[in-house]
């Protein structure tokens, strides 16, 4: 079940939003899967930060299935990211 949002690209040059869920983490690429079902690399470097609740945290703490929203630049893919942040997991509704 994937449970992210679209993708949103901009024109070269400038920076593109990616939402997805991670399905893989690593310390120098992420693998995303967007609402549509494409499989997306990003670059992670040194620079990029990941975020959790605006609070720092490492590359290693992202795990699949984990919501993300990744502000990445580039010409072509993969593009690099600048910073990943992570989303918040749906509110779930249980009938009492």
């Amino acid at each position: 079940m994937v449970l992210a949002a679209g993708t949103v690209v901009a024109h070269e040059g400038h920076e593109h939003k990616i939402l997805g869920t991670v399905t893989m983490a690593a310390a120098d690429h992420v693998m995303l899967e967007t609402k549509e079902g494409k499989e997306t690399a990003v670059k992670v470097t040194a620079d990029t930060k990941v975020t959790k609740d605006q609070q720092p945290i490492k590359i290693e703490d992202l795990k699949a299935g984990t919501r993300v929203v990744v502000t990445a630049v580039g010409d072509k893919e993969p593009y690099t990211a600048k910073s990943i942040e992570i989303g918040e997991a749906p509110k779930s509704s249980k009938n009492k």
